[in-house]
C-alpha cells in the first residue's frame, strides 16, 4: 500500500512540477517585470513541489517512477527533436513551450536524484511501528526488581603500572612542608 501511495502522489505531482518548470525557464530572466517575477514564482513552486519527492521518506517506486519518465522524455526529446516537437502541446499556463522545453533544458537534471531515491535502502524499508510509551493500562509502571549492589569501583587516579612499590613520599620532620608560606 505505502508503494502505491508513492507512485499516486508522484503522478499527480510529476506534470504539476514539469508545466512549471517549463513555464518558469521560459520566463524567467531579462529584464525585471512581472513576467520575470511568474517565472521566479513558478520555479519556486516547482522546486516546493519537488522536494517532497527527494526529501521525504516515501516508498521509492513513485520518485523512481517520476524520474524514468523525466529520463526517457529527455532522450526523446534529445534524440528525436522533431517528433517530441509535434508530439508536445505548445503552450501551458500561457508559456508558450511550458510543456516541451522542459525535456531539453531540466528533465534529466530532475531524473538523477529521483533515480538516486531507488538506491537508498531506508526507502524501502517500512517504518517500524513503535508501541506507544505508555498506555492507560501499563501505568503506574512497575517497579524495577531490586538487584544486586554494584560491584566495588577501582581506586582513582589508577596506580601507574611499575610503580606499586614504590613508598609513599613523606612529611619532613616537624610536620612542616619544605616550602615556607610567607
Amino acid at each position: 500500500m505505502r508503494h502505491v501511495g508513492s507512485v499516486l502522489v508522484s503522478l499527480l505531482l510529476a506534470p504539476v512540477i514539469w508545466i512549471l518548470v517549463g513555464a518558469g525557464l521560459n520566463r524567467w530572466g531579462g529584464t525585471p517585470s512581472p513576467s520575470t517575477i511568474f517565472g521566479l514564482l513558478a520555479l519556486l513552486t516547482a522546486g516546493t513541489f519537488y522536494a517532497p519527492l527527494v526529501l521525504v521518506r516515501l516508498s521509492p517506486a513513485g520518485p523512481g517512477l517520476t524520474g524514468l519518465l523525466y529520463l526517457a522524455a529527455s532522450c526523446w526529446a534529445g534524440l528525436a527533436p522533431t517528433g517530441w516537437a509535434a508530439t508536445m502541446p505548445d503552450s501551458a499556463l500561457g508559456a508558450h513551450g511550458a510543456v516541451e522545453d522542459p525535456a531539453l533544458h531540466a528533465a534529466a537534471l530532475l531524473a538523477i536524484p529521483l533515480l538516486g531515491t531507488l538506491l537508498d535502502a531506508r526507502r524501502w524499508r517500512g517504518y517500524d511501528h513503535v508501541p506507544p510509551i505508555a498506555t492507560a493500562a501499563s501505568w503506574p509502571p512497575p517497579r524495577a526488581a531490586v538487584s544486586a549492589p554494584a560491584p566495588e569501583k577501582p581506586p582513582w587516579p589508577p596506580v601507574p603500572a611499575g610503580l606499586s612499590a614504590v613508598p609513599a613520599p613523606r612529611r619532613p620532620p616537624g610536620g612542616r612542608s619544605a616550602h615556607r608560606d610567607g
